[in-house]
């Protein structure tokens, strides 16, 4: 009967894309009468129902009860009250009317009538409504099946409170929907309303449970370059297997685009997506004389993941792009900023006891980019093995690769065969607090043709080398509640490792360089490192609340004489859980300079947050970002958000905001501004228990001239 409560929520807060935890939450109180949970016969033998009233009446033998006037019902933890009632102890069920209230510890549902039998599990309430804050509905007919299928009438589910009333409530409506417990909810004439104003409309509408995506996206807007634009996307299914986002997209200045998305389940054999789109591009601001012609942009983008077992799994990309400016221009945030050149590949791992072997094959689908093509690459790497009843173990790592290595728009590149291996014999042991792993070992590569000949050759090189780690603590006690402390217990590890690779048999320069297997090179260095952590208990586990880390190394006969190599130095700081500081700096001990610096800060409260940070790259950038939000004012939150560069002396961005509460949704206004890019406004509603479903308008404009470049 608890599942016959959460009809609910599955129904229409899985159409909003509510979270499993909030639809289990609020579906006790969706159809509390069923908090009748079925129970064996014997169970229902000691839980009997409980009937009182101004007046009852017994009626066959006792068998049926009839209660008018203050009437209350009991049955477990739940109470149903209302004006009459009857009762078929026989049947199993009851018929209420008459300001039908039921509720438990938790919630509370309303309604005029309800029926409900308890034996097979099927019943019906009449026009009611609910409440379990933030989430509120009615519907006038609602009827169970079976024990998982539900049929609901003219039903809606809103988070706006009824008791405020305000011009910008919502629902969600649906004439009529099926639903099939833990599987998927099918939908028939929904609509989004906001008062009386139907802003979509969906035919058929069909969710699988799992399913948390958001439905519709439609983003209005106004960029220099586009001109006005709507951009869309569109939820489908096809089958359980099957569904995907069907996006159609106007911009002004370019025409229409399209594609389709696909997600596919092959049960048993992995899970993928297929993104598409296409475009008969113009730009109409310019004569076709100048460059203005209609031109084909698009892009083919495919990928799975398949876990064949415990032990193997394969996965796969493939990307197709119609020029090398498509992604920078139409997916910069989606893609671009993470992958300029994504890469198209396929790989098989499979786990064996002795080790993990991998082939993996990677071609050049886009030929205005670099890189190397794997035709194909295979590779072992053994597992670390104890060499008889010795303390010796033996570590491999064998690749065999078939390399092509193409420059930009040009179809021929360097080629060769390569097979490389690389084993190491460790010895590990202790000494008194002392961890030592002195090992050994050689780096041996066979290709098929040196870099200007077609002559094969062997490159080797040893391997040696010394890890020595041990590690103190010591446990002070310092106890402090405003720092939430107790007791502060630091540890320090300290850790050498001394490496050594000699000159390799071919030097660099005879091969050519497909990627770091190639770069070996002669090293003779002494690397030394330290950690220091302060931890305290907090909820029964350690918590890290300060950190200081240093390492650097030592070069022995490199190209330039021995001399200390780059340090790093770290610092982390967590006091409480209102201060956070974490920060890392490069020092080039060569250059007798600092190298790079990164610093962030944060310190919040009820009221007030705000962040600090400063990144610095030598001869390149030095940017400080402040970040603000300020909640002091009720029902409005204010937050800003700046960059500046010291290098040019010159704000690269700049965005304000102001979030105002209107009870059930939230409105943001906010600005931003970029250097070289248009300065942006945008106005975005969206409802606050569900903020992916939102209203987003965007307007970009030339605030002032520019100097061009970036």
């Amino acid at each position: 009967m608890l599942e016959y409560a959460g009809w609910r929520l599955k129904i229409l807060g899985r159409i909003m894309g509510l979270s499993k935890l909030a639809y289990t939450h609020i579906s006790v109180f969706i159809l509390s009468f069923c908090a009748f949970a079925p129970l064996s016969n014997a169970e229902e033998a000691k839980q009997p129902i409980k009937v009182s009233g101004d007046s009852l009446s017994y009626l066959n033998g006792g068998k049926t009860i009839k209660a008018a006037g203050n009437v209350k019902v009991s049955y477990q933890d739940m109470t149903l009250t209302c004006q009459k009632a009857k009762v078929n102890l026989k049947e199993n069920n009851a018929i209420a009317e008459g300001n039908v209230v039921m509720s438990d510890s938790k919630e509370t549902i309303t309604g005029d009538k309800v029926e409900y039998n308890f034996k097979t599990h099927s019943g019906k309430l009449i026009d009611s409504t609910f409440s379990a804050p933030p989430y509120y509905g009615a519907a006038p007919v609602i009827e169970q099946k079976d024990e998982n299928t539900y049929i609901a009438k003219d039903g809606y589910i809103t988070t706006c409170d009824p008791k405020y009333p305000h011009f910008m409530d919502y629902t969600l409506e649906a004439e009529e929907m099926d639903i099939y417990i833990d599987e998927k909810i099918v939908a028939r004439k929904v609509r989004f309303k906001i008062g009386k104003l139907t802003l979509f409309y969906f035919p058929k509408y069909v969710h699988y449970l799992n399913d948390k995506r958001m439905k519709v996206k439609i983003v209005p807007g106004h960029k220099s370059d586009w001109g006005a634009f709507l951009l869309t996307a569109w939820d489908y299914t096809l089958n359980n297997r099957i569904d995907g986002k069907m996006h159609i997209d106007y911009r002004e200045h370019r025409g229409w685009a399209f594609g389709p998305d696909l997600y596919y389940n092959l049960t048993g054999k992995g899970k993928g997506l297929l993104r598409t789109y296409y475009m008969h591009e113009r730009d109409k601001r310019r004569p076709i004389e100048l460059g203005g012609k209609k031109k084909q942009r698009y892009k083919i983008q495919w990928a799975h993941k398949w876990d064949i077992s415990s032990t193997s799994y394969f996965i796969g990309e493939m990307h197709k792009f119609s020029d090398k400016d498509f992604l920078e221009d139409y997916y910069y945030n989606e893609d671009y900023e993470y992958d300029v050149s994504p890469d198209s590949y396929l790989m098989l791992s499979k786990g064996l006891p002795s080790g993990t072997l991998s082939i993996y094959a990677k071609k050049r689908t886009n030929k205005f980019y670099s890189g190397t093509e794997y035709l194909p690459r295979i590779r072992f790497i053994g597992r670390e093995m104890p060499i008889s009843n010795t303390n010796f173990y033996i570590k491999s790592n064998s690749v065999f690769a078939n390399l092509n290595k193409k420059t930009a728009n040009q179809n021929n590149g360097q080629s060769a065969l390569r097979a490389n291996t690389k084993i190491e014999f460790v010895a590990p042991f202790r000494v008194g607090i002392l961890n030592l792993s002195p090992y050994v070992g050689t780096q041996q590569t066979l290709y098929s043709r040196a870099k200007e000949t077609d002559e094969s050759l062997i490159r080797g090189a040893l391997l040696t080398g010394i890890d020595l780690n041990t590690k103190f603590y010591h446990i002070y006690d310092f106890r402090s509640e405003i720092f939430d402390i107790d007791r502060i217990r630091h540890i320090v590890e300290p850790h050498i490792k001394m490496e050594y690779i000699s000159e390799p048999t071919v030097k660099n320069n005879k091969i050519e360089q497909f990627d770091n297997i190639d770069e070996l090179a002669r090293v003779s260095r002494l690397t030394f490192s330290i950690d220091n952590r302060f931890q305290t208990k907090h909820g029964g586990n350690s918590k890290d609340i300060m950190r200081l880390y240093l390492d650097s190394s030592y070069l022995f006969h490199s190209s330039s004489g021995s001399r200390l190599d780059e340090a790093t130095v770290g610092f982390e700081l967590f006091p409480n859980n209102y201060i956070t500081l974490d920060s890392e700096f490069k020092y080039d001990w060569d250059k007798d300079d600092w190298k790079s610096a990164r610093i962030d800060s944060w310190w919040h409260s009820n009221i007030f947050e705000i962040g600090i940070g400063h990144t610095y790259s030598r001869d390149e950038s030095a940017q400080t970002i402040l970040q603000t939000r300020f909640k002091g004012i009720k029902g409005i939150t204010l937050s800003s958000y700046m960059r500046y560069e010291f290098e040019t002396g010159e704000m690269q961005e700049q965005s304000y905001s102001i979030v105002k509460d209107l009870s059930c949704w939230e409105l943001e206004i906010s600005y931003e501004t970029k250097k070289y890019e248009s300065d942006t406004l945008w106005f975005i509603l969206r409802i606050k228990a569900l903020p992916d479903i939102s209203i987003r308008a965007t307007k970009s404009y030339d605030a002032s001239p520019r100097t061009s470049g970036k």
